[in-house]
């Protein structure tokens, strides 16, 4: 894809998935409703990423709104790595 759509789907990635603090590349939002949110990019997204992906935008919040630390990026990451050494 162009870098646009690259920055968008890396964007909508870290969204989903990443830390509360750190910065969208491609200059994107991070709010929900804002014009520049990747969010309204998005053609398609993967019907079986659906409920993975409302579920971890849930439990960020409410940890957020606890005071809880919490990245799903860093849980996952000894996952990822295990999975990309199995290829």
């Amino acid at each position: 894809g162009s870098e646009r759509e690259d920055a968008a789907a890396a964007s909508v990635a870290l969204y989903l998935f990443g830390d509360q603090d750190v910065e969208f590349p491609g200059g994107y939002s991070k709010e929900e409703f804002s014009a520049l949110s990747p969010l309204r990019r998005l053609g398609t997204f993967p019907s079986e990423l659906v409920l993975l992906g409302r579920a971890s935008v849930l439990v960020k919040g409410v940890a957020a709104r606890l005071g809880v630390e919490w990245s799903v990026a860093r849980k996952w990451e000894p996952l990822a790595k295990d999975a990309i050494l199995a290829l």
